[in-house]
């Protein structure tokens, strides 16, 4: 009897793995001859950070010329103009006046390789000895939410005279106490989308060079995290929330920053962004 229930539940695996083999060969017959791989590329949203010396030219450049470009490029979804702050770790420090850099959040690698000319920054001219480096990585999820685009009911105006300030947070996955990436691209993606003074919370994995039509560097020992908040005080509020929620998992939450492996941080203030509507 045992081996009769045997021998049946292998026919029904058999048949299973004829009937996924049909629909393979079915899908493949009305697909394109693109290799799966190149679909891979075009879906991974990439971004993009190039730094600059700051100058009245650069500034002109991004905050007109590229501005006026990533108001109509559908694939350039999101585009920022930011100044670093001193010190670096302080979201209420103060701008350094000598320093620019650009954020471009590009559709997938295949749109970053084609973007326009005026996109190429070392190709142009008048911009090419301002450019410093550049940083390059991929878009795991956001979870910003609508709250910087005006057309949307979750939209959260900025305090008057105020500018938001985005943080870049470095962490290392081989010295993290707890799974980063589970807890906080998608434990805590429900909290984190409610709080209204973060008006963006984007987890990524950086690369280690820029990435090309065949490669992709990631570097997966690190989770780094792009974060935008409607003032220095939203930023406070996201950390109460992150203690609270942290405290039952955490080896030591009083210490949940190191507990994550942090390795650095960076604040920036966004003197200019587009809208983020693409998501709502």
């Amino acid at each position: 009897m045992m081996n009769m229930m045997i021998a049946r539940k292998l026919q029904w695996v058999a048949v299973a793995l004829m009937v996924l083999t049909s629909v393979w060969s079915a899908l493949g017959q009305e697909s394109t001859s693109t290799p799966l791989e190149r679909f891979f590329f075009d879906s991974v949203p990439v971004i993009e950070v190039v730094n600059f010396e700051a100058s009245p030219t650069v500034l002109t450049y991004l905050m007109e010329t590229v501005w006026n470009s990533s108001e109509t490029d559908r694939t350039l979804l999101e585009f920022r103009v930011m100044q670093p702050l001193v010190p670096e770790d302080d979201p209420r420090g103060v701008p350094d006046s000598t320093r620019l850099s650009a954020w471009h959040l590009w559709t997938s690698q295949s749109s970053y390789a084609s973007r326009a000319a005026l996109y190429r920054y070392t190709e142009q001219p008048s911009l090419a000895a301002s450019v410093r480096s550049a940083q390059y990585m991929s878009r795991i999820s956001d979870l910003g939410g609508c709250h910087y685009c005006e057309s949307s009911p979750a939209y959260t105006p900025l305090p008057r005279g105020k500018l938001p300030v985005m943080g870049l947070f470095e962490t290392s996955q081989q010295q993290g106490a707890y799974p980063l990436e589970s807890t906080f691209a998608i434990y805590l993606a429900q909290q984190t989308s409610q709080e209204k003074g973060t008006l963006d919370f984007v987890p990524i994995h950086a690369f280690s060079s820029e990435p090309t039509s065949t490669r992709l560097p990631y570097l997966f020992d690190f989770l780094n995290f792009w974060e935008m908040y409607s003032e220095p005080s939203a930023f406070d509020y996201h950390i109460t929330n992150v203690n609270e929620t942290l405290r039952p998992m955490a080896p030591s939450w009083k210490s949940w920053s190191i507990d994550m492996g942090n390795v650095g941080k960076h604040w920036y203030s966004v003197l200019k962004y587009t809208s983020g509507c693409y998501k709502c």
